[in-house]
């Protein structure tokens, strides 16, 4: 393990906080490249190094395991999960299906309170990532609160989560954005919400995914089979699905 993978919980800090230390560090550790795919999770072996009981580390490798960053089997342990083209198209072809109808039923309830929540928590992010050049996983947090931020008005408790287990799991998969990039897009999205244009906002959604999916098609080796489940008979079923509102899906056929 690298000596940042050490990291020891502080000392100082309350109890009720170190799972989520504990959940933050190795999830670190994944995006970081500290640990591999395929690696297993050593939960005695990290408990030392980080200075906690194993009891956190295990709560910590359920959770990743929910967010799809580790493979939990029962009496086999946690292995970090793989990362290939295949799998990262069906994450953001999710995305593409999930992100801008999620984003239309938000702008749909939008409130006073969901516009300040907005406003600071992308104020947050812009400041956490202004003149850096690598995204960090601290960074990442700061994106992930705004675009949970953005979900909030729609009352979906557990699509929120499925879209930000997916987001997490596409940090792993970076490159085809800048960070003045990124802010600029996400920025649009914002500005979409607060003007309370659902069609702009899901549009904007889009745009801030097509390039990840265009690269994932492009990197899937050919003679590998994948199951595209963003089909006209997919968009077709969401269509189905969002008849009882008055949105449009922003992807096509």
């Amino acid at each position: 393990m690298s000596s940042d993978t050490e990291a020891q919980y502080p000392a100082s800090a309350p109890p009720k906080g170190r799972v989520d230390w504990v959940v933050d560090r190795l999830r670190d550790s994944i995006l970081l490249g500290e640990l591999q795919p395929g690696e297993r999770v050593r939960t005695v072996q990290l408990a030392q190094a980080w200075h906690v009981s194993p009891t956190p580390i295990r709560e910590a490798i359920q959770r990743l395991g929910s967010e799809g960053l580790l493979d939990v089997q029962a009496q086999q342990g946690a292995r970090v999960s793989a990362v290939s083209p295949a799998r990262a198209l069906e994450i953001f072809e999710l995305r593409a299906l999930l992100e801008p109808l999620l984003v239309q039923l938000s702008v749909e309830q939008f409130t006073d309170d969901l516009r300040q929540n907005i406003t600071a928590r992308f104020d947050e992010y812009v400041r956490a990532w202004h003149g850096q050049t690598e995204i960090s996983p601290e960074m990442s947090r700061y994106y992930l609160r705004f675009s949970d931020a953005l979900f909030a008005g729609g009352h979906l408790p557990a699509l929120r989560s499925l879209v930000q287990n997916l987001k997490l799991q596409c940090l792993r998969y970076n490159g085809w954005f800048t960070v003045a990039e990124r802010i600029e897009v996400h920025g649009r999205v914002m500005e979409a919400v607060l003007d309370r244009d659902a069609a702009a906002a899901a549009s904007a959604i889009a745009d801030s995914i097509r390039p990840g999916l265009a690269w994932a098609r492009e990197m899937v080796p050919s003679g590998v089979q994948v199951t595209s489940i963003l089909t006209p008979q997919s968009v077709e079923a969401l269509k189905v699905i969002t008849a009882m509102y008055p949105l449009a899906p922003a992807f096509g056929a």
